[in-house]
């Protein structure tokens, strides 16, 4: 990629319904770069965490207010927002902190305990989500623990040596980004249940879907995750790029994520609205669909949405506040007919 950093300034409105105050913030986008239908772009891995600088511009957020409540009096659901915000206590959680375990350290809770367990937390949370909806399968695919700071620039060379989404050492994502692409979602449907079953689902015209499911480990004081609207915002506006997960269920091959642009709109720039929600805690469950194999894409903002842009972000301020600590876990939903 190239080495050039632009910096442009728009107003883009972050809105929430309960809560009046309001700040300025800056999100990162993906610079304007040529686009390639059919080959993506191939980017390093430290892009997306912060150790990498180039290709970016930095677009000011205004009016931002924080989100209380799970917001679905706005329509910010799965269906319609592709996030939804969702109150949970997590029993896997509370045991743990009762228990006096470290969640970070991975000898004490290993990846199966969080599959096995917390997973089936989420799962229930799901269904219950959806229930117009009846799932036949849920997958976990991954999940990552993030507890280490935003990477400064003396920092930059150590973090771009590190596995960036080993648990216990990923940094926030402050990118905004879309985790899952189209042919990703099948090359991962592929290889848990095979590529003859996903083709026979495909056909059928089976519904899946894959959601990130974050959530604090402390209530956040800084870094906290902003999410996108998905009906103001234009599948035009992503770019196709390789990056290689280490951690995900697909290995030894470049994995597609999707880096937004933000293209303005003549003058009046770009139109995304942003929601996050101020003090969040461990008992405040965001979901984001990161792929629907029904969602609209183009110009089609109707429901369902095909996947939600998120990033995290820095308030002004809060830079010397404790290190934001959260989970995600990433899983893939298939649906009866």
């Amino acid at each position: 990629m190239t080495s050039t950093t632009q910096t442009k300034t728009s107003s883009i409105h972050l809105n929430g319904a309960r809560e009046p105050d309001s700040l300025n913030v800056d999100l990162t986008y993906l610079q304007d770069l040529p686009k390639n239908k059919h080959q993506p772009l191939d980017f390093e891995v430290e892009y997306l965490f912060g150790t990498k600088d180039a290709d970016t511009r930095k677009l000011n957020v205004s009016n931002v207010r924080s989100l209380n409540g799970n917001g679905k009096d706005d329509g910010l659901d799965l269906e319609n927002a592709g996030f939804q915000y969702i109150g949970h206590h997590s029993d896997f959680l509370a045991n743990l902190r009762n228990c006096g375990k470290d969640v970070t350290d991975n000898d004490l809770v290993t990846k199966e305990m969080w599959v096995e367990t917390y997973g089936k937390e989420l799962e229930s949370v799901l269904r219950n989500a959806t229930p117009d909806k009846k799932v036949q399968h849920f997958q976990v695919l991954n999940h990552v623990i993030r507890n280490a700071p935003r990477a400064t620039d003396e920092e930059k060379q150590s973090a771009a040596n590190s596995d960036p989404n080993a648990a216990g050492t990923a940094p926030p994502a402050p990118r905004v980004h879309i985790d899952i692409a189209n042919r990703t979602s099948r090359s991962k449907i592929s290889s848990m249940f095979g590529e003859e079953q996903e083709a026979e689902w495909r056909q059928e015209g089976r519904r899946t879907m894959f959601f990130s499911f974050w959530r604090p480990l402390e209530t956040v004081q800084r870094d906290p995750l902003g999410v996108c609207d998905a009906r103001t915002f234009n599948a035009k506006e992503v770019v196709r790029m390789n990056r290689t997960f280490p951690d995900l269920v697909v290995q030894d091959q470049p994995q597609e994520v999707l880096l937004v642009q933000a293209a303005a709109s003549g003058e009046t720039g770009c139109k995304h609205q942003w929601y996050w929600m101020k003090d969040q805690t461990v008992d405040d469950l965001l979901i984001i669909k990161l792929h629907d194999s029904e969602g609209k894409a183009e110009e089609d903002f109707s429901a369902p949405v095909r996947s939600a842009p998120h990033s995290s972000f820095v308030i002004p301020g809060t830079e010397d506040k404790p290190t934001r600590k959260s989970v995600e876990m990433r899983a893939v939903v298939i649906f009866e007919e």
